[in-house]
């Protein structure tokens, strides 16, 4: 772990490896945009927060950090809430890959304030389609609240949670843009990287509706009522 990173910089890391120590210094911080608030949570606390939305993808998860600062170690374990009982706590080896690789990325934007750029890769990873909808609707929840949110996915759950949000008024229609290769089939279909204006939150697309930066389109995701526009892109998952 990384004590000057997490303690002073506010750090998860590029990969999110210094999340549990995170979560043991600030999990008591109140999380700074409360309309990401889960409504089941005990608290505005960091820590209640991230329990609640993980409690999404996995019914009954607690989260228990444990840093050692004598040995630069920390440790992280899980355990369940069945009904009046509460599981054993589990390492996390031992439990769904799929939690602990969200954890990190609900800790990211619950604490991240307003301004703040936030990177995601592959939000979907592992898994089942009713937690990565949920993802979709957290990752707009937070667009809305002015955390800049660039999100690489594979996934039409993630952008359905998306739609949904704009759908439900989580999120404003000119709030979002889906970003997608448009090269000819068999053609390179690597994307280019868009200009700023391009993917900053609200702003609008320079010109037209499509951006024209060679080999990348960009469409607006959704219409006021949560559909998708009719030029989206014909084999995005393919």
């Amino acid at each position: 772990m990384s004590d000057y990173l997490v303690r002073q910089q506010k750090q998860l890391g590029p990969s999110g490896e210094y999340t549990a120590y995170f979560l043991s210094l600030f999990g008591d911080d109140l999380i700074p945009n409360t309309t990401l608030s889960h409504p089941s949570a005990a608290s505005l606390a960091l820590r209640d927060q991230v329990e609640a939305w993980l409690r999404e993808i996995s019914p009954g998860a607690r989260i228990h950090p444990t840093a050692r600062l004598d040995m630069d170690l920390v440790g992280l374990h899980y355990s369940f809430n069945m009904g009046t009982q509460i599981s054993n706590m589990y390492r996390a080896t031992n439990v769904g890959f799929g939690i602990t690789y969200i954890l990190p990325v609900i800790v990211a934007m619950l604490a991240s304030p307003a301004g703040t750029l936030l990177l995601i890769e592959n939000p979907e990873a592992h898994l089942h389609p009713k937690g990565q909808a949920c993802m979709g609707d957290l990752l707009a929840r937070a667009a809305n609240a002015g955390v800049q949110v660039v999100v690489e996915t594979h996934s039409d759950h993630v952008l359905n949670g998306i739609r949904l949000a704009v759908r439900h008024g989580r999120l404003g229609p000119d709030h979002a843009r889906l970003h997608f290769s448009a090269g000819r089939r068999g053609a390179d279909r690597r994307m280019r990287l868009c200009r700023p204006a391009s993917i900053t939150t609200g702003a609008s697309l320079p010109g037209r509706t499509t951006s024209s930066i060679s080999g990348t389109k960009a469409w607006k995701l959704c219409s006021n009522r949560g559909h998708v526009t009719r030029h989206g892109p014909r084999d995005g998952f393919e």
